[in-house]
């Protein structure tokens, strides 16, 4: 008798399973395949990916060296400022004043300059499914640089994600501990789109981390960089809540109807998602749009039309003043998560034990110092920057919340300032906090170590006076002895 005809109580726990999974891959997996799979008249295209990496004084000198290895301390005989790159950069952060910034122009593979108009192009390797980059660096603060590469995907780059959403997929168990789960068609095919889409950014991040590696690439583990993704639909508008149900296909590439997707009002049809608590990369934000609503043939004309080169062109200063601000966050995201180690390191420190505690605390205000130095200028900086609100209102294209909340929807850039504010307030009220505490640690540790120290020269000097009354006895005895043998003789 074969399993599907003897009892199911008769089959053992790996036989039930295996009969189960046999029966969803048969009955369920077609229709979920169908279901998240996009329709035939649907494309989807990563159009580029914009990547921004900070510099603060401590990383500085990385940029420069990276602006020199591309080329970019060469001053253009037709530049009418007379400086290079590296010669703003180098007047600028001299400057006591933010905000000025140098399009560095287009970054291209070697052999392929003359595809592209223009002059000022420089010749180096690209991640694979990149056709080339183009790249601007923005003094945001007096004392942080900030670097935003875009790269625009070729037509086989550009695929990729449509590409595994259209990918079959079936039900797999898998085993935790003891326990069997299915990891279903959409499950995996959510998870795999995911996957594709961290390694495009990956791809992007290291080609910065290797040329132009700043506060994010020296890391001491792999710090994700901010980032930012354009998705273009031909068909789905994405984020838009439908009335006739859910779309499946939109759900496992995450452009389905989210709680912090935001709307634009300077670009109207463009649409703004944040990384949710669940993503793993919490810097990676999203644009989408439908290509028929991003805008007309007339206003992308002049950008190279409704291409994907056009697109990316049309909204490169726009999305370049959001990974700005988004890059603001970042920085303070990292400083965070650096004093609240310092912080944890510091409640560690064993004063019983003062040789290694006076070795901890001499490593914590090193590494203090180190953090002060580009905190310091960039809390109160981002305070007066936050101060400003008409002009920081005016360096990123408005959002607004795609819910309406009873009290009305929520600008996403007025959010951003007064969390930036609050946040480099308290960040700086932290570090001085953890510098009175490190000083009074070292304090305490020093005392503790000079008391010790007291109380083992007393004890040396016991043992000194001791030793001083046995040789002053040998002495008197010798004497004695000596006194002795001479009476004898006589």
């Amino acid at each position: 008798m074969s399993d599907d005809q003897r009892p199911r109580s008769e089959l053992t726990r790996e036989e039930q399973i295996a009969s189960d999974l046999e029966w969803h891959r048969r009955e369920v997996d077609p229709k979920e395949n169908e279901e998240t799979t996009p329709p035939d008249e649907e494309s989807i295209e990563t159009c580029c990916i914009w990547v921004t990496e900070c510099y603060p004084p401590s990383q500085a000198a990385g940029l420069v060296s990276g602006l020199r290895k591309l080329g970019w301390d060469k001053r253009q005989p037709w530049d009418p400022y007379g400086y290079s790159a590296v010669g703003w950069l180098e007047r600028e952060r001299g400057n006591a004043y933010a905000g000025a910034w140098l399009n560095l122009g287009r970054v291209v593979r070697e052999g392929q300059k003359r595809r592209f108009l223009g002059s000022d192009i420089r010749e180096t390797v690209l991640p694979e499914g990149i056709d080339y980059a183009d790249a601007y660096v923005q003094n945001l603060l007096p004392s942080l640089t900030v670097l935003t590469v875009q790269f625009v995907l070729d037509d086989r780059g550009a695929r990729y994600v449509e590409e595994t959403a259209r990918t079959m997929f079936e039900t797999r168990t898998e085993k935790v501990n003891d326990s069997y789960y299915f990891a279903t068609v959409a499950n995996q095919k959510k998870e795999a789109t995911r996957e594709t889409r961290a390694e495009l950014r990956a791809r992007c991040n290291g080609w910065v981390r290797e040329h132009v590696p700043g506060l994010f690439s020296v890391q001491e583990q792999a710090a994700p960089f901010p980032t930012c993704e354009l998705l273009i639909f031909d068909k789905a508008q994405p984020f838009e809540r439908t009335s006739g149900g859910r779309e499946e296909y939109l759900w496992i590439l995450d452009v389905e109807h989210e709680m912090d997707a935001w709307k634009g009002i300077n670009l109207p049809t463009v649409r703004l998602s944040l990384p949710s608590w669940f993503d793993e990369d919490e810097l990676a934000l999203v644009l989408a749009a439908n290509r028929e609503e991003i805008a007309s043939n007339e206003d992308l004309s002049p950008y190279g039309g409704k291409t994907r080169h056009g697109m990316a062109a049309w909204l490169y200063h726009s999305a370049g003043g959001l990974m700005s601000v988004w890059a603001l966050h970042a920085v303070l995201r990292v400083y965070e998560r650096r004093l609240a180690s310092l912080r944890d390191s510091i409640g560690e420190i064993d004063i019983g034990n003062p040789e290694e505690a006076s070795h901890r605390v001499q490593h914590s205000q090193s590494w203090l110092i180190g953090l002060s130095t580009d905190l310091l200028p960039l809390t109160s900086e981002l305070a007066d920057l936050c101060g400003k609100k008409d002009y920081f209102l005016r360096l990123v294209p408005e959002f607004e919340s795609m819910i309406e909340y009873p009290w009305g929807k929520l600008n996403f850039v007025e959010i951003r300032r007064e969390d930036l504010s609050r946040r480099s307030l308290r960040t700086r009220e932290l570090e001085g906090e953890l510098r009175e505490v490190v000083m009074t640690v070292g304090a305490v540790v020093g005392a503790v170590s000079q008391e010790r120290s007291s109380q083992a020269n007393l004890r040396l000097q016991g043992r000194l006076t001791f030793l001083t009354w046995v040789l002053v006895a040998l002495t008197i005895v010798l004497v004695v002895i000596g006194a002795a043998t001479i009476w004898v003789s006589l």
